[in-house]
Protein backbone atom coordinates (compact mmCIF):
# COMPACT_ATOMS: atom_id res chain seq x y z
CA UNK A 1 0.00 0.00 0.00
CA UNK A 2 1.41 3.40 -0.84
CA UNK A 3 1.57 6.06 1.26
CA UNK A 4 -0.24 9.49 0.51
CA UNK A 5 1.94 12.36 1.78
CA UNK A 6 -0.41 15.34 2.19
CA UNK A 7 1.36 18.60 2.14
CA UNK A 8 0.04 21.96 3.14
CA UNK A 9 0.87 25.35 5.07
CA UNK A 10 0.32 26.69 8.41
CA UNK A 11 -2.32 29.19 9.00
CA UNK A 12 -1.58 32.90 9.81
CA UNK A 13 0.20 35.69 8.48
CA UNK A 14 3.87 36.09 8.36
CA UNK A 15 5.44 39.38 9.66
CA UNK A 16 5.50 40.58 6.19
CA UNK A 17 1.96 40.48 5.35
CA UNK A 18 1.05 41.66 9.18
CA UNK A 19 3.05 44.70 8.22
CA UNK A 20 1.12 45.00 5.21
CA UNK A 21 -2.21 45.14 6.23
CA UNK A 22 -1.15 47.65 8.85
CA UNK A 23 0.16 49.82 6.06
CA UNK A 24 -2.83 49.55 4.44
CA UNK A 25 -5.29 50.74 7.18
CA UNK A 26 -2.83 53.55 8.16
CA UNK A 27 -3.01 54.93 4.47
CA UNK A 28 -7.00 54.22 4.63
CA UNK A 29 -7.25 56.17 7.68
CA UNK A 30 -4.77 59.09 6.48
CA UNK A 31 -7.41 59.05 3.16
CA UNK A 32 -10.75 59.01 5.04
CA UNK A 33 -9.77 61.59 8.09
CA UNK A 34 -9.53 64.30 6.13
CA UNK A 35 -12.98 63.98 4.70
CA UNK A 36 -14.38 62.87 8.21
CA UNK A 37 -13.00 66.60 9.73
CA UNK A 38 -14.22 68.05 6.66
CA UNK A 39 -18.23 66.52 7.05
CA UNK A 40 -17.51 67.68 10.70
CA UNK A 41 -16.26 71.57 9.69
CA UNK A 42 -19.23 71.65 7.24
CA UNK A 43 -21.65 70.73 10.16
CA UNK A 44 -20.48 72.99 12.48
CA UNK A 45 -20.45 75.57 9.28
CA UNK A 46 -24.42 74.85 9.26
CA UNK A 47 -24.68 75.22 12.68
CA UNK A 48 -22.90 78.40 13.27
CA UNK A 49 -24.64 80.11 10.30
CA UNK A 50 -27.94 78.70 11.89
CA UNK A 51 -26.73 81.16 15.12
CA UNK A 52 -26.08 84.46 12.82
CA UNK A 53 -29.36 83.77 11.32
CA UNK A 54 -31.37 83.56 14.26
CA UNK A 55 -29.56 87.35 14.88
CA UNK A 56 -30.68 88.18 11.52
CA UNK A 57 -33.85 87.22 12.13
CA UNK A 58 -34.25 89.16 15.74
CA UNK A 59 -32.77 91.92 13.97
CA UNK A 60 -35.24 91.83 11.39
CA UNK A 61 -38.42 91.94 13.78
CA UNK A 62 -37.21 94.35 15.61
CA UNK A 63 -36.99 96.49 12.88
CA UNK A 64 -40.57 95.58 11.81
CA UNK A 65 -41.63 96.35 15.85
CA UNK A 66 -39.66 100.14 16.44
CA UNK A 67 -38.60 101.05 12.86
CA UNK A 68 -35.18 101.48 13.17
CA UNK A 69 -32.35 98.68 13.78
CA UNK A 70 -31.13 97.61 17.21
CA UNK A 71 -28.19 99.72 18.79
CA UNK A 72 -25.18 98.07 19.36
CA UNK A 73 -25.46 99.06 22.82
CA UNK A 74 -28.42 101.20 24.55
CA UNK A 75 -27.13 104.35 26.67
CA UNK A 76 -28.89 107.79 27.38
CA UNK A 77 -29.54 110.27 24.76
CA UNK A 78 -32.65 111.67 23.06
CA UNK A 79 -33.53 108.99 21.03
CA UNK A 80 -33.14 106.12 23.22
CA UNK A 81 -36.15 104.83 24.68
CA UNK A 82 -33.74 103.53 28.01
CA UNK A 83 -31.54 105.23 30.93
CA UNK A 84 -28.22 103.98 31.25
CA UNK A 85 -27.77 100.67 31.36
CA UNK A 86 -25.41 100.17 28.83
CA UNK A 87 -26.26 96.53 27.73
CA UNK A 88 -25.73 95.09 24.71
CA UNK A 89 -27.62 94.38 21.13
CA UNK A 90 -27.85 90.53 22.52
CA UNK A 91 -29.83 91.88 25.08
CA UNK A 92 -31.69 94.61 23.35
CA UNK A 93 -32.90 91.42 20.52
CA UNK A 94 -33.91 89.11 23.21
CA UNK A 95 -37.54 89.62 22.99
CA UNK A 96 -37.21 88.82 19.46
CA UNK A 97 -35.11 86.04 19.87
CA UNK A 98 -37.03 83.75 22.01
CA UNK A 99 -35.99 84.88 25.49
CA UNK A 100 -38.98 86.83 26.69
CA UNK A 101 -38.37 85.53 30.09
CA UNK A 102 -34.66 86.58 30.12
CA UNK A 103 -35.34 90.08 28.88
CA UNK A 104 -37.79 90.89 31.72
CA UNK A 105 -35.22 90.09 34.48
CA UNK A 106 -33.64 93.33 33.19
CA UNK A 107 -33.48 96.22 34.89
CA UNK A 108 -33.56 98.86 32.86
CA UNK A 109 -32.75 101.76 35.33
CA UNK A 110 -28.97 99.79 35.99
CA UNK A 111 -25.87 99.28 34.27
CA UNK A 112 -25.26 95.60 33.05
CA UNK A 113 -22.41 95.56 35.80
CA UNK A 114 -24.42 95.59 38.13
CA UNK A 115 -24.59 92.56 40.84
CA UNK A 116 -28.67 92.35 39.79
CA UNK A 117 -27.49 91.72 36.60
CA UNK A 118 -25.11 88.65 37.86
CA UNK A 119 -27.48 85.94 37.60
CA UNK A 120 -28.30 86.70 33.82
CA UNK A 121 -24.13 87.10 32.82
CA UNK A 122 -24.42 83.59 34.49
CA UNK A 123 -27.03 82.93 31.91
CA UNK A 124 -25.57 81.01 28.71
CA UNK A 125 -27.74 81.93 25.46
CA UNK A 126 -28.31 78.95 22.74
CA UNK A 127 -26.93 80.53 19.85
CA UNK A 128 -24.27 82.72 21.26
CA UNK A 129 -21.04 80.33 20.32
CA UNK A 130 -19.76 79.47 17.40
CA UNK A 131 -19.00 75.46 17.71
CA UNK A 132 -15.56 75.61 15.78
CA UNK A 133 -13.77 76.99 18.91
CA UNK A 134 -12.64 74.68 21.19
CA UNK A 135 -13.16 75.87 24.86
CA UNK A 136 -9.47 74.28 25.55
CA UNK A 137 -8.19 77.56 23.26
CA UNK A 138 -10.67 80.13 24.03
CA UNK A 139 -12.88 80.63 27.27
CA UNK A 140 -16.22 81.57 26.28
CA UNK A 141 -16.86 83.30 30.05
CA UNK A 142 -15.30 86.14 31.16
CA UNK A 143 -15.25 88.81 34.95
CA UNK A 144 -15.72 92.17 34.66
CA UNK A 145 -12.17 92.40 37.10
CA UNK A 146 -10.24 90.20 34.71
CA UNK A 147 -10.25 86.99 36.08
CA UNK A 148 -11.33 83.89 34.71
CA UNK A 149 -13.98 81.89 35.96
CA UNK A 150 -15.41 78.37 36.27
CA UNK A 151 -17.54 76.14 38.02
CA UNK A 152 -21.02 77.64 38.96
CA UNK A 153 -19.46 81.43 38.61
CA UNK A 154 -19.11 81.62 34.85
CA UNK A 155 -19.97 84.21 32.93
CA UNK A 156 -21.25 83.90 29.34
CA UNK A 157 -19.69 85.55 26.44
CA UNK A 158 -20.74 85.43 22.85
CA UNK A 159 -17.92 84.72 19.54
CA UNK A 160 -20.55 87.33 17.40
CA UNK A 161 -19.80 90.53 17.59
CA UNK A 162 -21.49 94.00 15.98
CA UNK A 163 -19.90 96.10 13.26
CA UNK A 164 -19.31 99.96 14.58
CA UNK A 165 -18.17 100.67 11.33
CA UNK A 166 -14.42 101.48 9.13
CA UNK A 167 -11.58 103.29 10.38
CA UNK A 168 -9.08 104.79 7.74
CA UNK A 169 -8.97 106.50 4.22
CA UNK A 170 -12.12 105.75 2.48
CA UNK A 171 -10.88 103.98 -0.84
CA UNK A 172 -10.81 106.12 -4.15
CA UNK A 173 -11.04 109.24 -1.83
CA UNK A 174 -8.76 111.57 0.52
CA UNK A 175 -11.82 111.76 3.04
CA UNK A 176 -11.50 109.45 6.02
CA UNK A 177 -14.28 107.39 7.90
CA UNK A 178 -16.27 109.27 10.66
CA UNK A 179 -14.55 108.35 14.33
CA UNK A 180 -15.89 109.07 17.40
CA UNK A 181 -14.38 108.70 21.01
CA UNK A 182 -11.05 108.50 20.14
CA UNK A 183 -9.87 109.41 23.60
CA UNK A 184 -10.16 105.86 24.93
CA UNK A 185 -9.01 101.93 22.83
CA UNK A 186 -9.38 103.17 19.35
CA UNK A 187 -12.42 105.56 19.23
CA UNK A 188 -15.34 104.13 17.63
CA UNK A 189 -16.20 103.88 13.99
CA UNK A 190 -19.57 105.88 13.69
CA UNK A 191 -20.56 104.92 9.63
CA UNK A 192 -21.61 100.89 10.85
CA UNK A 193 -24.82 99.60 11.59
CA UNK A 194 -23.58 98.98 15.20
CA UNK A 195 -23.40 102.07 17.00
CA UNK A 196 -23.55 103.43 20.93
CA UNK A 197 -27.33 104.88 21.53
CA UNK A 198 -28.01 105.19 18.04
CA UNK A 199 -30.88 104.42 16.35
CA UNK A 200 -30.38 103.60 12.69
CA UNK A 201 -33.60 103.40 10.40
CA UNK A 202 -33.60 101.41 6.86
CA UNK A 203 -33.88 104.79 5.31
CA UNK A 204 -30.49 105.64 6.52
CA UNK A 205 -28.38 102.87 5.06
CA UNK A 206 -28.01 104.20 1.70
CA UNK A 207 -25.56 101.54 0.57
CA UNK A 208 -28.10 99.17 0.45
CA UNK A 209 -28.99 96.21 2.89
CA UNK A 210 -27.71 93.52 0.95
CA UNK A 211 -24.39 95.54 0.73
CA UNK A 212 -23.54 96.07 4.21
CA UNK A 213 -22.86 93.96 7.56
CA UNK A 214 -24.05 93.90 10.92
CA UNK A 215 -22.66 91.12 13.25
CA UNK A 216 -19.57 89.14 12.39
CA UNK A 217 -17.38 85.99 14.21
CA UNK A 218 -14.86 86.80 16.43
CA UNK A 219 -13.40 83.84 17.97
CA UNK A 220 -9.65 83.75 17.08
CA UNK A 221 -8.15 85.84 19.89
CA UNK A 222 -9.05 84.36 23.19
CA UNK A 223 -8.47 87.81 24.89
CA UNK A 224 -11.40 89.94 24.11
CA UNK A 225 -14.38 88.08 25.51
CA UNK A 226 -16.79 90.12 27.92
CA UNK A 227 -20.10 88.82 29.17
CA UNK A 228 -23.23 88.89 26.58
CA UNK A 229 -25.23 91.52 28.18
CA UNK A 230 -21.85 94.26 28.36
CA UNK A 231 -22.36 96.57 25.85
CA UNK A 232 -20.33 99.84 26.59
CA UNK A 233 -17.73 101.03 28.94
CA UNK A 234 -17.78 104.80 29.09
CA UNK A 235 -14.67 104.91 31.50
CA UNK A 236 -12.15 103.64 28.69
CA UNK A 237 -15.08 104.00 25.53
CA UNK A 238 -14.56 100.19 25.22
CA UNK A 239 -17.74 98.94 23.05
CA UNK A 240 -17.32 95.69 24.40
CA UNK A 241 -19.25 93.74 21.54
CA UNK A 242 -18.74 95.95 18.89
CA UNK A 243 -15.59 95.94 17.16
CA UNK A 244 -14.08 98.53 14.65
CA UNK A 245 -13.48 97.28 10.89
CA UNK A 246 -9.30 98.70 10.67
CA UNK A 247 -7.28 95.41 9.66
CA UNK A 248 -7.90 92.19 7.64
CA UNK A 249 -9.44 88.93 9.33
CA UNK A 250 -7.32 87.51 12.22
CA UNK A 251 -4.54 90.53 11.80
CA UNK A 252 -4.77 92.36 15.21
CA UNK A 253 -5.12 90.91 18.39
CA UNK A 254 -5.85 92.82 21.56
CA UNK A 255 -2.97 91.69 24.03
CA UNK A 256 -0.45 93.03 21.31
CA UNK A 257 -0.68 96.40 22.71
CA UNK A 258 -3.44 96.42 24.71
CA UNK A 259 -4.59 99.88 23.77
CA UNK A 260 -7.01 99.21 20.51
CA UNK A 261 -9.65 96.84 22.14
CA UNK A 262 -12.06 98.26 20.04
CA UNK A 263 -9.84 97.31 16.38
CA UNK A 264 -9.34 93.73 17.25
CA UNK A 265 -9.88 91.83 14.16
CA UNK A 266 -12.84 90.02 13.24
CA UNK A 267 -11.72 86.05 12.22
CA UNK A 268 -13.23 82.82 13.11
CA UNK A 269 -11.83 78.98 13.16
CA UNK A 270 -13.63 78.06 9.89
CA UNK A 271 -11.13 77.11 7.72
CA UNK A 272 -10.09 80.09 5.09
CA UNK A 273 -13.58 82.09 6.23
CA UNK A 274 -15.09 84.31 8.36
CA UNK A 275 -19.24 84.53 8.83
CA UNK A 276 -21.14 87.52 8.98
CA UNK A 277 -24.82 89.00 9.12
CA UNK A 278 -25.77 91.53 6.66
CA UNK A 279 -28.34 94.31 7.36
CA UNK A 280 -30.92 92.18 5.03
CA UNK A 281 -31.00 89.41 7.51
CA UNK A 282 -28.73 87.09 5.10
CA UNK A 283 -25.54 85.46 6.28
CA UNK A 284 -22.19 85.21 3.89
CA UNK A 285 -19.10 83.61 4.84
CA UNK A 286 -15.89 86.21 3.66
CA UNK A 287 -12.82 84.97 2.79
CA UNK A 288 -9.86 85.77 4.43
CA UNK A 289 -8.38 86.96 1.45
CA UNK A 290 -10.79 89.44 0.63
CA UNK A 291 -9.25 92.97 0.20
CA UNK A 292 -9.18 95.59 3.16
CA UNK A 293 -10.93 98.08 1.40
CA UNK A 294 -13.83 95.71 0.14
CA UNK A 295 -14.13 94.84 4.04
CA UNK A 296 -14.20 98.26 4.72
CA UNK A 297 -16.88 99.20 2.13
CA UNK A 298 -19.08 96.21 3.64
CA UNK A 299 -18.63 97.91 7.39
CA UNK A 300 -20.18 101.32 6.45
CA UNK A 301 -23.61 101.87 5.91
CA UNK A 302 -23.79 105.38 4.08
CA UNK A 303 -20.47 106.30 2.49
CA UNK A 304 -21.47 105.07 -1.24
CA UNK A 305 -18.29 102.66 -1.61
CA UNK A 306 -18.45 100.19 -4.58
CA UNK A 307 -19.23 96.80 -3.22
CA UNK A 308 -18.41 93.61 -5.57
CA UNK A 309 -20.69 91.22 -6.10
CA UNK A 310 -21.21 88.14 -4.14
CA UNK A 311 -19.53 86.01 -6.77
CA UNK A 312 -16.79 88.09 -6.55
CA UNK A 313 -16.32 87.86 -2.71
Amino acid sequence: MKTVRRHGRAHGFTLVELLVVIAIIGVLIALLLPAVQAAREAARRISCSNNLRQFGIGMHNYLSTHGVFPPGAIFKNESARWDCPRMSYVAVLLPYMEQQQIYDRLDFSQPWEYEVHTPIRRTSLPYIHCPSVSQSFSPIWYDPSGQWLDGYDIEYATHYMGVSGPKGTISGSTDTYPVGGTSGLGGRALSGMMQVGVLIREADVTDGLSNTIVIGELSWDDTTYHPWLGGFSPAHKHTLLMKNIVYPFRMYAFLRDGNDANDVSFGSFHPGTCPFVRADGSVHFFSEEIQLDVLKALASRDQGETVPSDAEL
